[in-house]
């Protein structure tokens, strides 16, 4: 900063020029933002600006040091003008000083762009705007932390700045004092109604990409915060205006979607942070949130959507939530998709009253930035809404933060195909949502282990919704050949297609499913397979802390079931019955805090002895369990054919009951080759009526059971730290 300080004195000593004309100098080769023709010359902008001095879009111009509009003078900046700085020259900043304007008005077509020579963050200081409006400091005014000699504040509450319209603003957020002192994207210090404020982005920072220290600004409509390294929107000290259609998305490193202050030394200070702001969407990263609300903020807010943050609405210190019982703070309309926590309150108070959850809640409209924006497309989440049936092949998009509404049934003829990378969030408070692909109907799901296609809930919870749901047309074994899955009798699965096709399910991860139609008797599945065809594609699922069996099978003959994760379910991790006779390899189970069985398989419960009889062939199982129930319970009839197997941590490693099943056992069709056990509470194998079956169950120490490299990257089992225990 003393740098840019000294450039700046010594640039007003001398000569006192403004522009100094570099035209003899290269071409710097700086188009339009569409590409159009070369400026026809350079020119250098360093210093004050001490009168009305209108720029060329013809020119390219390079910002040199702070330079800085002073009180009287007007900055105009035509459209399709380009300015770059160079972080060589020292700390570069575009400064409008009390009394002074900026007249910057750029078109969807012809936009304004500053830049920088370094395409990385933290290069120069971005738009900074200082006005006359009401601040809630001490004394009225104030100096920016980055310069103690200038100042904000006053009580001209319809002070004007100038406009800023279709404005962008690359790499900014320079440091004057490392991670305490620095820049945004824009600045704006107590500047007043007057001022207009629309059409702009900030693309980049190393700190905030737009950042409100009181004044009374309004207006500020259509606003982009995209890859900014620290909080997208930022508002202290009294900021009372208000704005319209705002989209952050973090890219690679982010802080909050939304930090917001009253003041920090005097939460209750007047006038109080109060702005009026519908139609936001903030799609983080996974970690932080997606609006933290904190020392004394007010606020109206209206039409939020929060997507991908640790904590979606963090609400801090006691006077922030004095404003939300007191309805000065309040959201009418928030929906959240694929965070860990939706509402978090200090002191744990009821804020029920003045924030409204709404899952159809829309955001902001991302139509407005197309044309002038940069790197939005890339890294942009708008949000829909999946409902009702789909009856013709629908294809969804990886960009878009889809929640499911209600039993969504994709009907026969249609294909739901669903990209890898795609986030499809339930809320419980909208019904049971569950996704349905009906007989004659595909799901095509095809995820990577880059990119995983994600179900989850709002509320991080087992039990929120019913999972994924294929009906399929292949044999089972319920007299007539058909039936209905119990959670709805208008449904059927069955027929006599061995080869019936439901389509392909690979690196899908379900979690938070298990909703209860009735409590403790009908419960949903992470994934429930009804009499699907052998030509189905499963593999590399991951059923992820529902409260029913994470995987389950009635009847049908798909093979192929792959790489399959159950973990932290709190019924059986894999169930089957009615006559599966397909296959799979390499499952893991592990359970967390409740479980039931590893497996539990049964061929009918009606009539053990009906065919086609349960006989999958599965190799390569390991089962992990909390102390109790069974590894495998083996019962009412079932054949299998199973290999190295590993069953860890249970109360029993192998049940085998009822007659039929020893039966099978004893005939061939129901054989262990290659079974280890550790640390199981009571014995390894136990058997109904103590009959031996040692010659179909080979015990082997030496088995190795799944293994688990497949999980890694894409999977809760790695994430949650379950693989560092194999």
């Amino acid at each position: 900063m003393k740098k840019s300080n000294l450039k700046f004195l010594f640039s007003t000593i001398l000569a006192g020029a403004m522009i100094a004309s570099c035209s003899n100098e290269d071409d710097s080769g700086i188009t339009g933002d569409d590409g159009g023709n070369p400026p026809s010359s350079q020119n250098v902008i360093t210093g004050n600006i001490t009168s009305d001095t209108t720029l060329d879009a013809s020119v390219a111009y390079t910002l040199e040091g702070s330079v800085r509009v002073e009180s009287g003078a007007t900055l105009t900046i035509p459209a399709g003008t380009v300015i770059t700085s160079s972080a060589a020259d020292g700390l570069d900043a575009l400064i409008i000083d009390q009394g002074a304007q900026i007249n910057a008005v750029g078109t969807s077509s012809n936009p304004i762009v500053f830049t920088a020579n370094v395409q990385a963050p933290g290069q120069w200081g971005g738009i900074v705007l200082l006005g006359r409006a009401p601040i809630n400091v001490a004394g009225g005014t104030s100096s920016p932390e980055f310069d103690a000699s200038l100042t904000y504040g006053g009580t001209i509450a319809d002070d004007n700045s100038g406009t800023l319209s279709f404005v962008r603003v690359e790499y900014g957020g320079a440091s004057v004092i490392e991670g305490s002192v620095e820049y945004n994207g824009f600045s704006f210090y107590a500047v007043g109604s007057g001022t207009t404020v629309n059409n702009l982005q900030a693309f980049a920072g190393s700190d905030d990409g737009f950042e409100w220290f009181g004044g009374t600004i309004d207006g500020c409509n259509n606003l982009l915060s995209v890859g900014n390294e620290d909080d997208s929107f930022d508002w202290a000290e009294g900021w009372t205006g208000g704005g319209s259609n705002w989209i952050a998305v973090q890219q690679a490193v982010g802080d909050n979607g939304i930090e917001a202050d009253n003041n920090e030394d005097n939460n209750t200070a007047t006038p109080a942070s109060n702005p009026t702001i519908s139609d936001i969407t903030l799609t983080g990263l996974g970690s932080n949130d997606g609006m933290r609300l904190r020392r004394g903020t007010g606020a109206q807010l209206s039409n939020v959507v929060i997507t991908n943050f640790s904590d979606g609405l963090d609400i801090r210190d006691n006077a922030t939530i004095a404003n939300v019982q007191a309805g000065t703070l309040s959201i009418d309309g928030i929906r959240f998709g694929n965070v860990t926590r939706t509402i978090i309150v200090e002191d744990g108070s009821d804020v029920s009253s003045n924030i409204t959850i709404d899952p159809s809640a829309t955001g902001a409209d991302a139509s407005v930035f197309a044309g002038w924006t940069t790197n939005f497309n890339t890294g942009q989440q708008t949000t829909a809404i999946l409902s009702g049936e789909i009856t013709t092949n629908t294809a969804l998009d990886a960009n878009i933060a889809y929640t499911l509404q209600g039993s969504v049934i994709v009907q026969e003829g249609a294909t739901l195909t669903i990209p890898a990378g795609t986030v499809i969030t339930t809320d419980p408070n909208d019904g049971l949502d569950a996704l349905i692909i009906n007989q004659g109907a595909m799901i095509n799901a095809t995820g990577t282990a880059n990119d995983p296609i994600v179900f989850t809930s709002i509320v991080p919870q087992p039990g929120q919704w019913g999972g994924i749901v294929l009906l399929g047309r292949a044999p089972i074994n319920v007299a007539g050949g058909t039936s209905s899955p119990e959670f709805d009798a208008s449904l059927s699965y069955g027929g006599t297609a061995e080869d019936d096709n439901s389509g392909t399910l690979t690196y899908v991860r379900v979690e938070y499913a298990g909703a209860s139609v009735i409590e403790g008797s009908v419960e949903y599945n992470g994934f429930s397979f009804y009499a699907v065809g052998n030509s189905t594609t499963i593999n590399n699922l991951e059923a992820y802390s529902g409260s029913d069996d994470g995987f389950e099978w009635f009847g049908g003959t798909v093979d192929g079931c792959d790489n399959l994760l159950s973990i932290a379910n709190e019924d059986d991790s894999f169930d089957w019955a009615e006559g599966w006779t397909g296959s799979g390899s390499n499952w893991i189970a592990v359970q967390d805090g409740v479980g039931d069985n590893g497996i539990e398989a049964d061929n009918n419960e009606d009539d053990n002895t009906l065919t086609p009889l349960s006989s999958p062939t599965i190799s390569d199982l390991t089962l992990v369990g909390l102390g109790f129930n069974d590894g495998m319970r083996l019962r009412r009839g079932t054949a299998g054919n199973f290999s190295n197997v590993v069953i860890t941590n249970f109360d029993q490693g192998l049940d085998i009951r009822d007659n039929q099943t020893i039966a099978n056992a004893q005939g061939g069709t129901l054989v262990i080759n290659g079974i280890a056990f550790n640390n199981i509470v009571d014995v390894n194998v136990v058997v109904e009526g103590g009959v031996d079956l040692s010659s179909a169950i080979t015990e082997d120490a030496n088995a190795t059971g799944a293994s688990t490299s497949f999980a890694e990257g894409w999977s809760r089992f790695d994430s949650e730290g379950f693989i560092n225990n194999f």
